[in-house]
């Protein structure tokens, strides 16, 4: 995946930076060279028997749900 200085521009706007042209000029290559580096772990290969998550460990532990108060003053 490569993204243009549109792209970066428009993920900039969205995360509400403002980015100059010299700074698009330097942040476009730097993000495509990041991606690429995602792109090749990705496709790296797993030695057998490797797993994502540890055996015996929830994949996302989370937390259970508590009901609190509302700020609002309202009833929930």
């Amino acid at each position: 995946m490569v993204l243009t200085k549109e792209q970066v521009r428009a993920l900039a706007e969205i995360a509400r930076l403002g980015v100059s042209e010299e700074e698009l000029a330097v942040l476009t290559p730097a993000i495509n060279r990041t991606c690429q580096y995602i792109v090749a772990i990705r496709e790296a290969p797993v030695p057998e028997g490797i797993t994502d998550v540890p055996p015996g460990e929830p994949a996302n532990p989370g937390r259970e749900d508590e009901v609190q108060p509302s700020c609002s003053g309202r009833p929930s």
